[in-house]
């Protein structure tokens, strides 16, 4: 059967009459597929007013991606997207109702505008399926329950934590940047030149989970003589790139999964995270000193700090101690305080001082001016970190006292392991996500 033009259709469903007429005509052109697109981006923009960049930039790069799938549409179901504009309305109306931060009833009204239009218009007009697209839905429905059931299997969890832990050490040690003679050369220089420091050594470091810098610890005498040592991140355009795709990535997920800031250049990224330092400092929240922030090349940038004597990664530690537990606690609420987050609080990013001291690391990803649910993100990657060394019962009850009940209730909605940082998913026992909100939701019952 042939498709009917939109207002056509509309007109003959209900009776001709200049005000149905009328009506069938503005339904036609604003299309409810555009309804439920423009409602997906009101309620984003009356949740969250600030950091738009992040997404405008994932519009304009899916944008002709969503044109194709209303093509692809189009020529499948015609009578669902009987033209180009309804084609592409219909994906672009569910892909923002799958992608923004939206309310369960707000995202379930846009999907259910969507679905009504559809299968309205596909009855009216009496369409055969196509049994080639139903075949495909069908494949793609199996495996999504396959894959569900799958991730509620124990072994199988067990087997994929194993295996994603493998991949992201590889993937660790391949981001790092070969240091030949006149990098060095050039690094020497700029570290004679501003701290006087001579450089007699360099030794890369082997830390796992670090996939956006080469570490390395400069060894020599500062300008006194005395033997001394830094710490430098090597940074370089492809570990730029890198986390430019990552976050990009992140965009694509979910709602609810994180987002850290987009850089715009290589610069821009070591000058933010030099400047956190300093931020991290002044508000007193214990983070490495920052000495400068140095180009040696085009596309290679240098991020010395202060060197840990006998710093221990958390990662690799066994169990700490109450005393580790509060003071990482402390820290992040002085964060909290001054509305600024770490970003991504992780094993590899902290750090154990002799004497059981805290000091966070790594501040790439941190945000000034950072809102109540990146906060709120924070608080639940730390918690589920310091759970896995600590008594699950006292971090929360630490917490408790320290942060208060509001920021743990806050906090509970984010301790689900799919939105998690992703290092802790692979460390974190199964069982702990749900264990930590029984716990928060215990302490808020008595």
């Amino acid at each position: 059967m042939t498709c009917l033009s939109g207002t056509q259709f509309w007109a003959d469903a209900v009776g001709a009459g200049p005000i149905v007429s009328g009506a069938a005509y503005w339904l036609t052109a604003i299309s409810a597929y555009w309804v439920a697109a423009a409602l997906a981006l009101l309620f984003f923009a009356l949740r969250r007013r600030r950091d738009m960049l992040s997404t405008l930039i994932a519009a304009a790069l899916v944008w002709l991606i969503l044109r194709g799938l209303g093509a692809i549409l189009r020529v499948l179901v015609p009578c669902v997207a009987p033209d180009a504009e309804a084609s592409f309305g219909f994906v672009v109306a569910l892909v923002l109702s799958y992608l923004l931060p939206l309310r369960l009833w707000q995202r379930v009204l846009c999907i259910a505008i969507v679905a009504a239009a559809a299968v309205t218009r596909f009855v009216a007009v009496g369409c055969q399926f196509p049994g080639e697209l139903a075949l495909a839905l069908g494949a793609v429905a199996l495996a999504a329950a396959l894959f569900w059931l799958l991730s509620r299997w124990r072994p199988a969890r067990r087997l994929w934590q194993r295996v994603a832990l493998t991949v992201d050490n590889w993937s660790a040690r391949a981001a790092r940047t070969s240091l030949t003679p006149p990098l060095v050369a050039v690094l020497a220089a700029r570290l004679r030149q501003h701290l006087g420091f001579t450089l007699e050594e360099l030794q890369p470091l082997d830390t796992a989970g670090v996939h956006a810098s080469t570490p390395v610890v400069l060894a020599g005498r500062d300008a006194q003589g005395r033997p001394c040592r830094y710490f430098a991140k090597i940074v370089t355009s492809a570990n730029w790139r890198t986390s430019i795709i990552f976050e990009l990535e992140n965009l694509l997920r979910p709602a609810g999964r994180r987002r850290g800031p987009l850089f715009s250049s290589l610069k821009g990224l070591v000058d933010h995270e030099h400047y956190m330092l300093l931020l991290f400092s002044r508000l007193g929240v214990p983070a490495p000193q920052p000495r400068g922030a140095y180009r040696l090349e085009r596309q290679v940038y240098a991020l010395v700090t202060d060197y840990l004597e006998g710093a221990q990664p958390f990662r690799e530690a066994g169990l700490v101690s109450a005393g580790y537990v509060a003071q990482a606690l402390r820290a992040l609420r002085r964060l909290r305080d001054a509305d600024c987050a770490h970003g991504d609080i992780k094993s590899s990013n902290l750090v154990i001082l002799p004497g059981d001291r805290f000091v966070f690391v790594d501040l790439a990803m941190a945000e000034y001016i950072a809102g109540p649910r990146r906060l709120a993100r924070d608080l639940a990657d730390l918690l589920a970190i310091l759970a896995i060394h600590h008594d699950p019962e006292a971090v929360v009850a630490t917490a408790r006292e320290i942060v208060g009940g509001q920021g743990l209730r806050q906090a509970r909605s984010y301790l689900h392991r799919s939105r998690l940082n992703t290092e802790t998913q692979q460390l974190l026992p199964l069982d702990m996500p749900g264990r930590l909100r029984r716990l928060i939701a215990r302490g808020r019952e008595t």
